[in-house]
């Protein structure tokens, strides 16, 4: 058992965030490093033994339940950008590719009735996320601020709501926390990045990334510190660090990391989670094979 955290500005060096299901918005300037704050936590989950097997557990017990699914034979890190992690003694792991727009259950909300034909029509294909998995979410607050919030289905808010019940970590940034919807905010808790370092070697080499952040509880927590112009110490302060440029691992234009360029011939793990041909067409037919993202398999 761990000791609870108390928030009142005490200092830890790198906070472990998925001892059990949690909610995080990771807000800053821009250039503070957001998304390489998220990468670092994504990458070290993607080598948690222990993560794997609660996924693997959780998926058990649906398939005791009566659902047709598969046992991750790998970590189930998701995110909305292209990022690859590295570990001492291993080889690359890649994190699973997800759309935003897409995280949804399927409560039968996804699928419309055309009043003239009474033909079912699909509103939205929801992506299927194992239980227990770990996200992580660049700019959120584009699709999940106030006015796009009212516009989702029901099928997609319940998603975000009912977290818990599908034991998901979730990590989203944006610059602005106003930017995210208040449903959302009422959720989550708050980590506000202070400053990020690049630490150079003599020969000019970034060789290790270093955050300062604060991490409130709640958002109501937040908001209070941002009320008291932000001198309140209701926060904890973590020291994070990483051993490496972690800019390199990852890619938030689309395109594949630079650590994977030239590599994907290699007898790396990569190559039991790339689609045969970068189409579209190929990545459903591998995500149908792999059951990701197949229709009769999806629970709510």
């Amino acid at each position: 058992m761990t000791s609870p955290i108390t928030y009142n500005g005490q200092v830890v060096e790198n906070l472990y965030l998925f001892e059990k299901p949690c909610f995080k918005i990771v807000v800053g300037l821009p250039g503070t490093g957001k998304t390489s704050y998220i990468t670092g936590k994504l990458s070290q989950a993607m080598f948690d033994h222990d993560l794997h097997e609660e996924t693997c557990d959780q998926v058990q017990l649906k398939i005791e339940g009566g659902f047709n699914l598969t046992k991750p034979y790998e970590h189930s890190v998701c995110a909305n950008f292209h990022l690859v992690a590295e570990e001492w003694g291993y080889s690359p792991r890649k994190a699973w590719n997800v759309e935003l727009e897409r995280l949804a259950v399927k409560d039968g909300t996804h699928i419309a009735t055309c009043k003239k034909t009474g033909r079912k029509i699909q509103l939205i294909d929801p992506q299927f996320i194992p239980p227990g998995s770990i996200l992580g979410l660049q700019e959120a607050g584009e699709a999940l601020d106030s006015h796009n919030w009212k516009n989702l289905l029901p099928c997609q808010k319940k998603f975000f709501k009912r977290y818990r019940h599908y034991r998901l970590r979730i990590l989203m940034d944006t610059q602005e926390y106003g930017d995210i919807a208040y449903r959302i905010r009422v959720l989550a808790g708050v980590i506000e990045i202070q400053t990020v370092e690049f630490i150079k070697s003599k020969s000019g080499y970034s060789i290790h990334t270093k955050w300062t952040n604060r991490h409130f509880a709640n958002g109501s927590e937040y908001e209070k510190y941002l009320a008291s112009g932000k001198t309140t110490k209701n926060y904890i302060t973590e020291i994070y660090i990483i051993p490496f440029d972690i800019r390199n691992n990852y890619d938030s234009y689309g395109c594949e990391p630079d650590f994977i360029q030239g590599n994907l011939n290699q007898d790396y793990e990569l190559k039991h989670i790339y689609p045969p041909a970068h189409t579209r067409q190929a990545y459903m037919d591998y995500y149908n094979e792999k059951d990701l993202n197949s229709k009769e398999y999806f629970y709510d």
